[in-house]
């Protein structure tokens, strides 16, 4: 999700609407072979695989999104990002006990606890902006070019 950037002024209030900003659906893709995994199983599967819980078949990241309200002391040019953690797999399945390979599949989906949020704001320096992928994605894509030059020194 990523919103703004937004122009605030101080005691000004941000709605973040939360759109996706690549909306997509949990997919399993397994052939309708005799002897195939069920998305259920594939599932399963993975989610032990990665050890967290997983967004199931037909689960949509817009589901993911909530609206909130942030109030600002001082003015700023805040983006609102929420990001996920994406798990994208390929599979073969094979029958017991035989050693050929029956069919294969992949998957698209998302640890449902990965969920990050956060601001950035755009008219403030950039060594301010949290230290995270989902936060430099969205400086990078909402804040215009020239914003100011980091407070460390550091660029």
């Amino acid at each position: 999700m990523l919103d703004g950037p937004a122009s605030v002024v101080p005691g000004g209030v941000l709605r973040t609407g939360a759109a996706p900003y690549r909306p997509r659906t949990a997919a399993v893709t397994v052939p309708a072979l005799h002897g195939a995994p069920t998305a259920a199983e594939v599932m399963d599967s993975l989610s032990r695989a990665v050890r967290a819980p997983l967004a199931g078949p037909g689960r949509e990241t817009s589901e993911v999104a909530r609206d909130t309200d942030i109030r600002f002391e001082s003015a700023a040019r805040p983006v609102y990002y929420a990001g996920l953690r994406f798990v994208t797999a390929s599979f073969r399945y094979r029958c017991a006990g035989d050693r050929t390979v029956r069919g294969e599949g992949g998957v698209l989906t998302w640890e449902t606890d990965s969920l990050t949020v956060g601001l950035v704001d755009c008219a403030g320096p950039r060594d301010h902006d949290p230290d995270s992928e989902p936060a430099r994605r969205a400086a990078s894509l909402r804040c215009p070019p020239g914003r100011p030059a980091p407070t460390n020194g550091v660029s």
